[in-house]
Order: structure tokens, then C-alpha cells, then sequence
């Protein structure tokens, strides 16, 4: 998935891959950093924030919604 600056750009591998990945893009100058693991859980977790996919859908489809009322 691809950053609408174009400068970025998420990427999802198996675990297997990671190292191979890192290096990678190491080799070729660009910074590379894990960001997170996917599960198979309904729900996002950063620190201490843990948001199911109910909340999450609301946040994304709504905010906008509700900022230009």
C-alpha cells in the first residue's frame, strides 16, 4: 500500500521474508522499520490503545462525515 506522497510505502511479508526484506532495502538505501505484526484478531493494538474493527470502521468512515457537519 502506497503513501499518497509516493515516499512511502507499507508492506506486509511473512515473517520468514523479514530479515531478507531489511537488508534489502538497506543495501539500497532506504529506510526500512517493522512496524507491527498482523493477526488473525478483530482488533488493532498499539501500547496501550485497543480499538476493534467496529471502532476502527467508525473512525474511518464517520470522521469525515462528522468534521464537515
Amino acid at each position: 500500500i502506497f503513501d499518497e506522497s509516493a515516499s512511502r510505502a507499507i508492506v506486509g511479508l511473512s515473517k520468514e521474508n523479514e530479515e531478507a526484506f531489511l537488508n534489502l532495502a538497506k543495501e539500497f538505501g532506504v529506510k526500512a522499520y517493522k512496524l507491527g505484526v498482523s493477526t488473525s484478531q478483530k482488533h488493532f493494538k498499539l501500547d496501550s490503545i485497543e480499538l476493534s474493527k467496529a471502532e476502527l470502521d467508525k473512525l474511518y468512515f464517520e470522521s469525515f462525515k462528522e468534521q464537515i457537519q
